[in-house]
């Protein structure tokens, strides 16, 4: 085996070790202490709670409620969700979910297919959705957020289709997948979320996971991380996206220790959001402003990029690892780091940055980068 195959062979297996445990800092001003953060595998991000009960949920039961429930109106309430609007029986399942979640550990089953005309499900502390359903928010509206959870903790996302019936003008809306705010301790896994303006959009947050999960089909970006830390972003796919892959952004908010692993982004397009835009690879870009913070202690490695409109971009950062990445057919530059880019006119030095290992492809064409490095 060559040997730069088989130092990247050794990252890879390293970074996904890595992807069992999140890491935590201290003080964001100063040097930067790690330190590993266990999830419960049967519960992930649920610490040990004496005593508490778990309540499991599912929308069927929240429908014809009040009749008695033997099989046949099982299975009759069950073909209503397939067939008619869900959101009555949700909302009834998430207030439910609410009042109890205080003292029990809830747990959501959605097995089934569920068509529903409104969206903005809050998602309570100590929850976990499960089942390989399906939730089709059949609503055109530019606001519709199908999940959109505040100030929570201890929660997860796994196994779930996400869509909708609103295909087009994706570009600049606020209808996104999985929307969340002030939160902490959460893992999203196994998502498939499809037709929405971003498919994971986090900030002011920490210590979580986004892994396995198929986003695609978007007007803007895959996965959006800002003003977060003590964060894993893991073997996720991202393709058909208008806007980055994954956006990281500081916001003017403390920002630190990430991991970007094993991803692949490919397939960018302009068909859901903006004509005549094609979407990205991996970036930190606050855009516009500029920001008053970096963002420090950030790992990039065993990423694979192809078919976008460039590959892995950074600015305003400090202890960047770039490892064992492959970019390949990106239509501007493979890999920048760079204190001077264009919507980072603030330009705050670089610091501590290692690049190396990484396989850089870029079909012939005049003014295109390979690797450029401004530190």
């Amino acid at each position: 085996m060559e040997r730069r195959k088989l130092v990247k062979s050794m990252l890879i297996a390293a970074a996904g070790a890595a992807a069992v445990r999140t890491s935590s800092a201290a003080d964001v001003s100063g040097a930067i202490a790690s330190n590993p953060i266990s999830f419960n595998k049967k519960s992930p991000g649920m610490p040990q709670r004496n005593g508490a009960k778990t309540v499991k949920l599912n929308p069927e039961m929240f429908v014809n409620k009040g009749e008695s429930s033997n099989g046949g109106q099982a299975r009759s309430a069950a073909k209503n969700l397939d067939q008619e609007d869900s959101y009555p029986a949700f909302n009834q399942m998430f207030q439910q979910a609410k009042s109890l979640s205080s003292n029990n550990i809830i747990e959501i089953n959605l097995g089934g297919y569920y068509k529903v005309s409104q969206g903005n499900f809050e998602l309570p502390s100590n929850c976990h959705i499960v089942g390989g359903g399906t939730i089709f928010l059949d609503n055109n509206n530019d606001e519709q957020v199908i999940f959109k959870i505040e100030n929570q903790q201890d929660f997860s996302l796994t196994n779930v289709t996400l869509t909708s019936s609103k295909t087009t003008g994706l570009w600049g809306k606020s209808c996104s997948g999985v929307v969340i705010k002030g939160c902490s301790n959460f893992v999203l896994s196994d998502l498939n979320i499809s037709y929405r303006t971003d498919a994971i959009s986090i900030s002011d947050s920490s210590h979580f996971r986004i892994e396995n999960c198929l986003v695609h089909k978007l007007g803007e970006e895959g996965i959006a991380v800002r003003a977060s830390f003590s964060w894993i972003i893991f073997n996720n796919d991202i393709y058909e996206h208008n806007g980055d892959g994954i956006l990281l952004k500081t916001s003017g908010s403390p920002s630190y220790d990430g991991k970007i692993i094993c991803n692949r982004i490919f397939s960018a397009t302009d068909i859901f959001g903006l004509k005549g835009t094609l979407g990205g690879g991996i970036t930190l870009n606050d855009e516009k402003t500029g920001s008053s913070t970096t963002f420090s202690n950030l790992l990039v490695s065993g990423n694979s990029i192809s078919d976008t409109s460039y590959g892995i971009a950074f600015t305003n950062i400090q202890n960047l690892k770039v490892f064992a990445n492959d970019v390949d057919t990106v239509r501007r530059f493979g890999i920048i780091v760079d204190n001077a880019v264009y919507n980072n006119p603030q330009k705050y030095p670089i610091k501590k940055t290692i690049v190396s290992g990484n396989t850089v492809k870029i079909p012939g064409k005049p003014g295109s980068l390979s690797i450029v490095l401004m530190v």
